[in-house]
């Protein structure tokens, strides 16, 4: 298998963890359905990105999860407004073939690794108090809207939401991701703030 970067063992390390998770399963059980087998400290080191399963097991692994080994390897390339229309394109079918199945379970687990992520920084930034040199940059008014919405992602297991209102949240957590790593201003920032606010609006 080609060489990986740390980013992208991490990332398949994430996507593992939600599969085995949504199975139910923990490491040694899920190691035990991977073909072939593995230990629950083979999973273990996936999952914390430590190592890479073989190809044979990636494919298996994909196969427990319902999704594609690209996608097990990248992760999902749908930007949100294909997600929509593809949600569009499901809405009111009795039964989907294999690959709209497939690409269901590959947005579900891509917006569950996001809110997941999202929790995480949650945490963080709960311990540094927002007074992290991130957080100093920002106006106050950014940062208690994104302390509102990460207090939201907290409690969003309990709550039942409109999916399209996920998608938009998802939209707005890969912006505060890009602009952390300044891949986008402050200012192209509000575009993200302003999808989520007007989501809210519609869906609450």
């Amino acid at each position: 298998m080609a060489r990986f970067s740390d980013n992208k063992k991490t990332s398949l390390g994430i996507r593992i963890k939600s599969i085995r998770q949504n199975l139910q399963l923990d490491q040694a059980e899920f190691g035990k359905k991977v073909i072939p087998s593995a230990s629950a400290s083979n999973v273990s080191r996936w999952e914390r990105g430590l190592n890479v399963p073989s190809q044979e097991r990636l494919q298996s692994i994909a196969k427990l999860g319902g999704v594609t080994t690209e996608f097990m390897l990248n992760g999902s390339k749908l930007s949100l407004e294909e997600i929509n229309q593809f949600s569009d394109s499901i809405s009111g079918k009795k039964s989907l073939n294999q690959q709209e199945k497939k690409k269901v379970n590959e947005i579900n687990l891509t917006m569950q690794n996001s809110i997941d992520r999202a929790i995480d920084m949650e945490t963080s930034f709960a311990k540094d108090a927002f007074k992290s040199s991130y957080f100093d940059k920002l106006p106050p008014e950014q940062r208690i809207f994104l302390s509102n919405i990460l207090i939201y992602l907290k409690n969003y297991s309990s709550s039942k939401v409109d999916k399209r209102f996920l998608g938009d949240l998802s939209f707005f957590i890969s912006g505060i991701s890009l602009l952390m790593k300044q891949d986008i201003t402050k200012e192209e920032f509000y575009d993200y703030e302003k999808t989520l606010n007007e989501s809210i609006e519609e869906y609450f």
